[in-house]
């Protein structure tokens, strides 16, 4: 949890930063807001999605151990342990997956250099006809 919280202090607020700086000054506000509730969604979505993988791949172990007799509450209790351990590793790797993806995502996003090229071509255009 400390991992996770350091990372995300260096990582979301600069990226909010980023985010924020591109906007037009008369519509930072907006921005601001749509950047709150695409977070708020994201976070609600990332939880949902996740949790649902994690207690399903339980659901699915359960099933699979529900021949395991009364008597044997040893043994019930480690495939307890072994399905909660397979639903939390695999939900790891779902996690690890999509930041990978989203790390990939990244460089397809338009740079503000490029966006600052372009503009002023279109200056220099209209300039000179």
């Amino acid at each position: 949890m400390f991992t996770i919280g350091i990372g995300l202090g260096f990582v979301v607020v600069p990226l909010i930063n980023i985010i924020i700086s591109r906007a037009k000054v008369e519509n930072v506000g907006a921005a601001s807001g749509v950047l709150n509730t695409m977070m708020a969604v994201g976070n609600a979505m990332g939880i949902a999605l996740i949790g649902s993988l994690f207690f399903g791949m339980i659901a699915v172990s359960a099933t699979s151990a529900s021949h395991i007799g009364n008597d044997f509450n040893g043994s019930i209790n480690h495939v307890k342990i072994h399905q909660y351990t397979y639903g939390l590793i695999n939900s790891i790797l779902c996690s690890i997956g999509v930041v990978i993806v989203t790390f990939l995502l990244i460089f397809l996003l338009p740079s503000i250099r490029h966006k600052e090229q372009s503009s002023e071509q279109k200056n220099h255009g209209s300039v000179s006809t």
